[in-house]
Order: C-alpha cells, then sequence, then structure tokens
C-alpha cells in the first residue's frame, strides 16, 4: 500500500473514481507485475469496457488472460492444452470491468485513502473461488489509474503499476476473441 497523507481539499470523491472509470471506453498499457514472492512480470494490458480484457505477459512468462462475455480464459503459451476458464466475477477483473460501478456499496468499498498526489480505493472480493481486496491506485491531478494492488486472504500481495497510459482508442476486437486464440495457439 502506498504511504498516504492526510486527507485535502478537492481532491476525488468515490463518485469521480466511479464516473472516471464509467467514461474509459477502452485502455492500453504497458505493465509492470510485482508478484507476492518479488518476482517480477512485464506485459501488455488491454481493456475495452464493460466486460472484455486482455492481460498479455511478455517472454520468460507465457500467460495470456482473456476477459469476455462474462468469463475468464487463461492460455499458457507452453502448454499444448486449452485455457483455464474462471466466472469474470470471481476475479479481480470485475470491478474494472462490470458496467455499472457502485462505489457507495459498503459491502465492496473497504476504505477510500485520499493523499496529496495519489488516492486509492480498497475494494472487497469475496466469491467461491476467490477472497481478498484489490486497492485501486490512482493518480490525482489529472485523474487517472495508475496500478492495483491484489491482496489475497493471507495477506500475499501482487501489485500491478500501469505505464505509458492511452485511453479511449481503438483495440482490435479480436484481440478479446478466445476462440481466435486458440486457434492461434493451435489448441483443440
Amino acid at each position: 500500500s502506498i504511504h498516504l497523507p492526510a486527507q485535502t481539499e478537492d481532491k476525488p470523491t468515490l463518485q469521480d473514481l466511479e464516473t472516471y472509470l464509467e467514461e474509459i471506453d477502452t485502455l492500453y498499457s504497458e505493465i509492470l507485475q510485482i508478484n507476492y514472492d518479488g518476482s517480477r512480470s512485464e506485459g501488455k494490458l488491454y481493456l475495452d469496457r464493460p466486460l472484455r480484457a486482455r492481460l498479455e505477459y511478455s517472454p520468460p512468462d507465457t500467460g495470456i488472460l482473456i476477459a469476455h462475455s462474462g468469463s475468464v480464459a487463461v492460455f499458457d503459451k507452453n502448454s499444448n492444452t486449452g485455457p483455464t476458464f474462471y466466472p469474470l466475477r470471481h476475479t479481480p477483473f470485475f470491478h474494472l470491468l462490470k458496467r455499472d460501478l457502485d462505489f457507495t456499496d459498503s459491502d465492496i468499498v473497504l476504505d477510500h485513502l485520499i493523499g496529496t498526489d495519489y488516492n486509492e480505493l480498497h475494494l472487497r472480493i469475496t466469491s467461491q473461488h476467490l477472497k481478498g481486496r484489490l486497492e485501486l491506485v490512482f493518480q490525482n491531478d489529472p485523474l487517472l489509474l495508475v496500478g492495483w494492488v491484489f491482496v489475497d486472504e493471507f495477506e500475499n500481495r501482487t501489485m500491478v503499476q500501469l505505464l505509458d497510459i492511452k485511453s479511449n482508442i481503438k483495440i482490435d476486437p479480436r484481440f478479446f476473441n478466445i476462440e481466435l486464440q486458440k486457434d492461434l495457439l493451435n489448441l483443440d
């Protein structure tokens, strides 16, 4: 978690964060992920709100995650087996991708920490497959999602930093096509 000083005037409200995220149609970013064990991964993130995302890791990592139509498919480029599927609502991506956000829901919002330059929104994740919280990190001025931290039920932290962010740009819809990705990887 980023150290945040005491709250100050004219900083983003929960409604500001909700509106900002809902107004993102598409987003592209390079990512730097620091895993709970200290290892690092790099890759590219593509969001097409609502409900579509692609996270493709750079070598030596081999993973590709595609969210589409309420499911997340996880591919391993080194495997000759098909993807593993998870319901989108049971993943941290759900809070970024769902159509209508509601940050007034105290069952979801755990905390909103506001600092001079950054603020964090802590969201509860509870499903049969995943428990923990998602800490969304925003730059205050201009308001910009700059990363997140996923904290699992054992307090293991995985941080994702967004770099070279471009929003509301054209992204090829084939990036989110699970069947096409299976064909590209020669999977049945």
